[in-house]
């Protein structure tokens, strides 16, 4: 999970992550698909994480 959101610009901490593997859970069950595209997932932690860029300032 940290991992993809530092490939597309997010840094999470403990609590984030958990709760960004919450969503994606809920997110691929709701829709009964396993995999959750980046776009979709960047666009979810838009406004709940700081941008990796943000951190490097």
């Amino acid at each position: 999970m940290t991992a993809v959101a530092i490939r597309i610009g997010h840094t999470l901490d403990r609590e984030q992550t958990r709760a960004a593997m919450a969503r994606v859970k809920e997110r691929a069950y709701r829709t009964g698909r396993a995999v959750v595209e980046d776009g979709a997932f960047a666009d979810d932690l838009d406004g709940r994480t700081h941008h990796a860029s943000e951190d490097a300032r």
